[in-house]
């Protein structure tokens, strides 16, 4: 009889710290879940962003995902649209819509243009394609704090992802 007691006991310790084994797991892959979204600034659409410091988001729009994310003198806005163009097509559609502007630099898959106002603004366009969509990663910054902001640029730009 006590043979049978010890071994009920034992056999409901096992399931309890099973159980327990479980909750703990689900709470782990809770804390993980909750951890990997606080690495991530902004996500829909196939647009991901991860968290950079110093960054907030902006204005947002569906249609096409038009998103605007703001860092203290720095405005960045992220477009995803269907690949229907290719570089040079959107390159000048742009700067068409951009008015009495001068390209300042040019390479295979950005430019950067400013405007000629007095308070100049600088503008750095970034392309990444693939087959389905075209993600349009633009900074705006005023022409005179462009080399104070630079770094700032480089970083949020590694930090954003076209996903199909």
């Amino acid at each position: 009889m006590l043979n049978k007691l010890c071994l009920v006991l034992v056999a409901g310790l096992l399931v309890l710290s099973g159980c327990g084994a479980d909750a703990e797991e689900k709470d782990q892959q809770e804390d993980q879940a909750k951890e990997e979204t606080k690495d991530t600034l902004y996500e829909e659409g196939g647009l991901v962003v991860s968290n950079v410091s110093g960054w907030s988001i902006g204005k947002e729009k569906k249609e096409p995902l038009t998103v605007n994310f703001n860092h203290q003198d720095l405005k960045a806005i992220a477009t995803v649209v269907e690949t229907e163009k290719d570089f040079n097509q959107i390159k000048d559609e742009l700067l068409a819509g951009a008015g009495d502007v001068e390209v300042i630099e040019e390479q295979e898959e950005s430019f950067s243009y400013q405007t000629k106002n007095k308070e100049s603004i600088r503008t750095d366009v970034y392309l990444e394609q693939d087959e389905e969509q075209t993600l349009i990663l633009s900074f705006l910054s005023k022409t005179n704090v462009y080399e104070d902001v630079k770094e700032t640029i480089e970083e949020f730009q590694s930090a954003v992802e076209l996903q199909k």
